[in-house]
């Protein structure tokens, strides 16, 4: 099952093939024709959730009367109207999917956790004081230094298609596609044999982060890089009984070169340890979010090639008036998901919509399931997808 939020009222909705099914009104329908159930509205809305939240905090009981109502829908009906006339579908190209994370959840996301990442760095020079080392010998380094990692803290997180203002204070701003696992409740003090029944859904997550100017070595700065307005992007749907996320073949692309190729089975610390860590602490909620950070081809490696990312104060240069820059993360599952981030001018930033003629143009952000085109219909046709 794909979840949804969509459309003004933020409802939870499933998505089949290119259309989006409003489930609670679904629900509600079979209430009215399948048990003549006198308010089924109502009863629907208590039943089978309209808001993400309470949808996930529902369970496996709202999941299965979610799939009775759609079994129901999509059998022997008259027709595909709610119980007072409502529309139940509509299709993808036509609704806005907003990020699908519930009000006030939490991201943590795990830090430098890819053998072959630190050892393609340590090959590159970029760790101080380390020189080549193989798979193995990173993956011990890893282990000894023990789990790492960051807090996502902001309120509003991009959705697929919204728009990402370049941060005021960035003058470099890097991207990673990332894959994030959904807590169906509250955990507290758990161990990791015990994890993998916590997981409800699978989502893609883009990871933004302020490379420049870094933040000073020293006492800690509040995650302040890895922390502004709409600093990551999530979606479009999360995939509830159809994924395990310990076995995620994950691609990124930019402008259809491939700088990264991981599977989640790659990971020196597993999902489950990560669980067991952070559960000591404050606890974990069904409407927080547990995700790792980047695979393997780390984002150093091509930063150095893309000039556009440094940007200077002065006149633009005119290696940056090219296309957009277009980063799509491939899995086969999850429909495509952008986010534009709208880069800054010379003088300040470029405003979310506003045309800049001569300067810097929007960078697509994609994570696109190869395996349903629907979505990219009316999309941005001078997107490559590779």
């Amino acid at each position: 099952m794909k979840i949804v939020v969509f459309g003004p009222e933020r409802r939870v909705g499933v998505l089949r093939g290119n259309q989006v099914v409003d489930l609670s009104l679904a629900y509600a329908k079979y209430l009215k024709e399948r048990q003549s159930e006198r308010q089924p509205t109502r009863l629907a809305a208590v039943m089978v959730p309209s808001d993400l939240a309470r949808f996930i905090e529902g369970g496996q009981r709202t999941l299965e009367l979610a799939d009775a109502a759609l079994d129901h829908l999509f059998g022997n009906v008259q027709d595909q109207l709610g119980p007072n006339g409502e529309v139940l579908l509509r299709k993808a190209s036509e609704v806005r999917l907003h990020a699908p994370r519930p009000d006030g959840s939490r991201i943590a996301c795990a830090g430098g956790n890819f053998a072959d990442h630190l050892a393609g760095m340590a090959a590159m020079g970029l760790l101080p004081g380390a020189g080549r080392m193989s798979t193995d010998e990173a993956a011990k380094k890893i282990r000894d230094n023990g789990i790492w990692g960051f807090w996502k803290v902001g309120r509003h997180t991009a959705a697929s298609g919204e728009q990402l203002p370049y941060p005021s204070r960035a003058d470099r701003l890097d991207y990673e596609g990332e894959v994030a696992i959904i807590l169906n409740r509250e955990v507290r003090d758990v161990r990791a044999t015990e994890a993998k029944d916590l997981v409800w859904g699978v989502t893609l997550l883009g990871d933004w982060s302020i490379r420049s100017p870094a933040e000073p070595t020293g006492p800690l700065r509040f995650g302040m890089a890895k922390n502004f307005d709409q600093s990551c992007s999530l979606g479009p749907c999360i995939i509830v009984g159809e994924l395990d996320p310990t076995d995620v073949d994950v691609e990124t692309y930019v402008n259809g070169e491939r700088r990264q190729q991981f599977n989640t089975r790659d990971m020196v610390f597993s999902f489950w340890e990560y669980i067991e860590y952070l559960s000591q602490r404050p606890d974990l909620v069904p409407r927080g979010h547990h995700q790792w950070w980047h695979g393997c081809g780390h984002c150093r490696r091509f930063q150095s090639k893309i000039g556009r990312w440094k940007l200077r104060s002065g006149a633009v240069p005119q290696a940056w008036r090219r296309r957009p820059d277009h980063f799509a993360c491939n899995w086969r599952f999850g429909g495509a998901h952008r986010t534009e981030a709208v880069t800054k001018q010379a003088g300040g930033n470029v405003g979310v919509n506003q045309a800049v003629p001569g300067h810097l143009q929007p960078i697509s952000v994609m994570c696109i399931d190869d395996s349903d085109d629907s979505l990219l219909e009316d999309q941005d046709a001078g997107a490559d997808v590779p």
